[in-house]
């Protein structure tokens, strides 16, 4: 069974506004995020869970993720998993899409550097595969 937005692999999924705001830790996060809003009612949460994160799936992250909800709905929610095949994109596969995307500019941008063009010329420079990192949140200029 597969769901999800026509596989286009960028979602308008609720879910990646929700889950900041649910301020998780421990197993309910890495659960939470391998995850898509399916319905919320006046009763019960509905997720999809993707089936690469099955195994994140225990009664203790379950719970954690079901008071961190109905916290923020402000009411006692019955959390429900649907587990699928999806083709939209969750919190998990974002996050790894930018990362893949930091990496690939960091990279280009390093290529094209004239100054790092001018060692390679002037003093045969290389540049060691896998040594480029994009620049955190906590590196400094």
């Amino acid at each position: 069974r597969e769901r999800g937005a026509g596989g286009e692999g960028f979602s308008t999924n609720d879910w990646h506004n929700i889950l900041p705001q649910l301020n998780l830790s421990g197993m309910a996060l890495p659960l939470a995020q391998h995850c898509l809003l399916e319905s919320v009612g006046e009763e019960q949460i509905s997720l999809l869970l993707d089936e690469s994160g099955s195994t994140l799936q225990s009664p203790r992250a379950a719970a954690q993720l079901a008071e961190a909800l109905a916290k923020h709905y402000g009411r006692d929610l019955k959390l429900h998993f649907n587990q699928v095949e999806l083709s939209e994109e969750t919190p998990e596969k974002r996050t790894k899409r930018e990362a893949t995307e930091k990496q690939v500019a960091a990279e280009a941008a390093i290529r094209n550097d004239p100054f790092v063009k001018q060692l390679q010329e002037t003093f045969g420079a290389v540049i060691v595969p896998g040594s480029i990192r994009p620049r955190t949140d906590t590196d400094k200029m």
